[in-house]
């Protein structure tokens, strides 16, 4: 899909990233906020050996538009595959 990526903003052909993956997470927390546009370089990085900064990173921004747009906790905990990332503080706790 040509789009700019979510990260660096590149406008490419970019891959769609599942920002929460894992057996039995991906789909049943899917939703368009989820799924973001990566050039490959950056979709590379974040399934990389020092890709988990970035995953994190990617983690704790959709938590925080999820939170945004006035869900409950409980609905972010499983629209986040059963953790939260953010604390309340808005520190990173993982």
């Amino acid at each position: 899909m040509r789009a700019a990526c979510h990260v660096c903003g590149r406008e490419t052909d970019c891959h769609r990233h599942h920002i929460i993956h894992g057996t039995g997470n991906r789909k049943p927390c899917e939703t368009p906020e989820s799924v973001i546009p990566l050039c490959p370089t950056c979709h590379g990085h974040v399934h990389g050996m020092n890709g988990h900064l970035l995953d994190v990173k990617l983690k704790a921004e959709l938590q925080h538009t999820y939170f945004q747009q006035g869900r409950g906790e409980q609905e972010v905990r499983k629209l986040m595959g059963g953790k939260l990332i953010l604390g309340e503080d808005g520190e990173i706790v993982v």
